[in-house]
């Protein structure tokens, strides 16, 4: 494998620092990662000036890849590739990895190989959040350290203190808060609290608190008061003087002005329901086991398991009672739940002899060359797609040039910028979606294909439980007492192998 290194002087990450012997600190990582993983060096490229513009050796490595003289490219840091990270994408993801060069970020510990797209798309938006949320992550922690609170921190009922050190009561909407702690205690409940506030006129909480404390919300603004709300209101602990904010990642009880006293807030506590455990069903003699996975295929309507009209020990799957639109007759008709059970416990068996038979044939040189066929022609899209993307660079290049010029202005410039953006986008989501297909093909010709991994060896119960259910049935559809389709988990995975190898073979 032909391996070649990137390292670069400046960093576009947000207060990075550039020491003087920056260059030589990256080939020393870059070379301790190379020896563990036994690998020769093929290539330095290096961009040694302290410009953000000084891109040559850059460009002497990206030609270098479109020519596929190297097969992965070794990298300390992926602040110190390209003018951003958009550069890096462009090059790493869209550019590189679809035409079979990988690439290694050392200080990461990430590496393309074995990666689906998805997971090198994760890997550069982990990176991205990084850059957006250091500079305001940064301010709301030296805030946090001097004591300043942030509009964030308030419940309705309350403001900053001009200082912004402390809360102090919102005098406006006080009084509302003391009704309906007192409304709450005389007996009336949550919704008849909420009609009356709302029948006065008193705008919502969230209402308020976007028109007040200027908060913009990121949800859509309920404008009037629920009994939900009321129920949330009575519950916190602020307005009998205790807030509870996270300081360092730990909740901590500050002090702030009461808007009721103590004793109101505990007595309101002891009047709210509490909610009732939940009920365990599963372990009832008789459960629905298929309960949300069996239908009346001709209808689309569920099942029920109920006792059978002929055998009170026994039981039987049927339509809902009432269905008005059916006959008499369609109403009683029922299937015996061992009828049932035995198909589920067929499709499994023969799910699990099938993958069997697969596993055989995935051992085989037919599977190899049949894959590689099919990745051979996604390589030819994704080489046309590379054509095309250079296309769009030497367009904007151009660009560029008839700005400096003087032949076209700043505007037109933007215009046709915008342009090119558009013809790039459209061409990433091409490369995703082949890349996306090369992996899920990958995928399907090896062990680790989802349907193989679960239906691999699986030991089928002579009495299925719902545990069984859930792990490998998708549907049941009830044709009628002798036809019975059973829908199993994982099917796409399995339709990604060819047709003809999806036959199961009926030894003797």
């Amino acid at each position: 494998m032909r391996v070649v290194s990137y390292t670069r002087a400046i960093s576009y990450r947000l207060k990075d620092e550039n020491p003087s012997n920056i260059i030589g600190l990256q080939n020393e990582h870059i070379q301790q990662y190379i020896k563990e993983k036994g690998w020769k060096l093929a290539a330095k490229y290096s961009d040694r000036k302290f410009s953000s513009e000084e891109m040559t050796a850059f460009n002497q490595m990206l030609e270098a890849g479109l020519a596929r003289e190297f097969d992965c490219v070794v990298m300390d840091s992926i602040f110190r590739f390209g003018h951003n990270l958009t550069d890096a994408v462009s090059v790493l993801r869209e550019t590189f990895y679809p035409i079979g060069i990988h690439f290694v970020v050392v200080q990461d510990d990430f590496s393309s190989f074995g990666k689906s797209v998805s997971a090198i798309t994760d890997y550069f938006k982990q990176k991205r959040m990084a850059i957006l949320g250091n500079a305001s992550w940064t301010r709301w922690r030296a805030l946090e350290k001097e004591g300043i609170m942030v509009k964030s921190h308030l419940s309705y009922g309350y403001l900053l203190s001009e200082d912004r050190r402390s809360m102090i009561i919102d005098e406006s909407v006080a009084p509302i808060i003391r009704n309906i702690f007192q409304w709450f205690l005389s007996g009336m409940n949550y919704q008849t609290i909420a009609d009356r506030l709302n029948a006065e006129g008193v705008i919502s909480p969230q209402k308020h608190m976007t028109k007040v404390y200027g908060r913009e919300p990121n949800f859509i603004v309920d404008s009037i008061w629920r009994g939900s709300s009321i129920h949330k209101l009575l519950e916190k602990p602020i307005y009998m003087g205790k807030a509870v904010r996270k300081i360092g990642g730990v909740d901590t009880v500050i002090e702030v002005p009461p808007i009721v006293s103590e004793e109101e807030f505990l007595k309101t506590q002891e009047l709210i329901p509490k909610k009732p455990a939940r009920a365990i069903t599963w372990k009832i003699a008789g459960v629905n086991i298929l309960n949300k996975r069996i239908y009346d295929k001709k209808t689309g309507k569920a099942l029920m398991c109920m006792k059978s009209p002929i055998d009170p020990n026994d039981r039987v799957y049927t339509l809902k009672k009432n269905i008005r639109y059916l006959s008499k007759e369609e109403q009683k008709k029922s299937i015996p739940y061992g009828v049932v059970m035995g198909a589920v416990k067929e499709a499994l068996r023969n799910e699990a002899a099938l993958v069997d038979q697969i596993d055989e044939i995935l051992q085989t040189e037919q599977s190899q060359d049949y894959l590689e066929q099919q990745l051979q022609d996604y390589r030819k899209s994704a080489l046309k797609l590379v054509e095309q993307l250079n296309t769009v660079y030497e367009e904007r290049m151009n660009l560029h040039r008839m700005y400096e010029d003087g032949r076209i202005n700043a505007e037109e410039l933007e215009q046709k910028e915008d342009t090119c953006q558009v013809k790039l986008m459209r061409i990433e989501q091409q490369f995703a979606l082949i890349m996306a297909q090369v992996e899920d093909q990958k995928t399907a010709f090896s062990r680790i294909n989802p349907w193989l991994a679960l239906y691999r060896q699986i030991e089928v119960p002579d009495e299925l439980e719902r545990s069984h259910i859930m792990q490998w049935v998708d549907r049941v559809a009830v044709v009628d007492a002798q036809t019975i389709e059973v829908g199993l988990k994982q099917q796409e995975w399995k339709y990604k192998l060819p047709q003809e190898w999806l036959t199961l073979r009926r030894d003797g």
